[in-house]
């Protein structure tokens, strides 16, 4: 169980508003059953200096750290960003920067409307100009714009979809989420949790859904992708960050 999208780190976006906050997110997410959790700060390149976001996000992970809480001992943290798209993006030499804690996942959140083909290759070429492999956060959100048409040639193509964990316990999409999850569309889950209230960690309750399924290994896609996440990324360590 790996929450692969998250807005744990303090002070870096509309996430987490302090240590405290933070470590009790974390927190939580350890009870839920969460193995790991990979802090993806969102990334807004019309208005993020890069330089200047990832040095924000070394001082916020430091600072983290620095209380010493015994969370870090128990629940691995890794570091990414959620990247707003942008043309060009597949030639921008800084990309792997973002990456899911240095592997070759990089979280893209996709536009708000109607995909144009331009759009979709760019995010294909994320995988092909780049190596990177494109994973499509939220996925759910996009289905207003009528944008599931392109989810098969994007898979094929070599992107994943992330879905959040809301979509599987909210009772008026858990249907279609199972049903996605059948049909292979979803290999990463995550909690995209944000603070203690209005966005909470909440993996382990869609964990819960999924598994009250009655079929075999319902988990078995989203297993196999986090296993090759993992296999490339590095947590932070208090040790590093001291």
């Amino acid at each position: 169980m790996i929450d692969i999208h998250s807005h744990v780190l303090p002070k870096m976006d509309d996430g987490s508003k302090s240590r405290e906050e933070s470590i009790a997110l974390l927190r939580e997410a350890y009870k839920q059953g969460v193995e790991a959790v990979f802090s993806t700060p969102h990334f807004y390149p019309k208005r993020d200096d890069p330089e200047d976001f990832l040095k924000r996000r070394d001082h916020s992970v430091r600072s983290l750290l620095s209380t010493g809480d015994e969370i870090f001992q128990k629940l691995p943290l890794y570091l990414g960003a959620e990247v707003a798209f942008f043309y060009g993006m597949s030639r921008f030499e800084g990309l792997p920067d973002f990456c899911l804690g240095g592997s070759e996942y990089i979280l893209i959140e996709m536009p708000f409307d109607k995909w144009t083909s331009e759009e979709v290759e760019e995010v294909v070429a994320v995988k092909e100009t780049a190596g990177l492999i494109p994973v499509l956060a939220h996925v759910e959100r996009y289905l207003a714009f009528g944008n599931k048409k392109h989810f098969g040639y994007l898979i094929a193509r070599g992107a994943v979809l992330q879905s959040n964990a809301e979509f599987f316990i909210d009772r008026r999409s858990k249907r279609k989420a199972l049903s996605f999850l059948k049909k292979g569309l979803i290999s990463l889950l995550g909690s995209d949790c944000h603070n203690l209230d209005r966005r909470p960690e909440n993996y382990g309750d869609a964990i819960d859904v999924i598994r009250s399924v009655k079929r075999r290994d319902p988990l078995v896609s989203v297993n196999e992708t986090e296993k090759r996440i993992l296999a490339g990324a590095r947590p932070v360590t208090i040790d590093q960050n001291a």
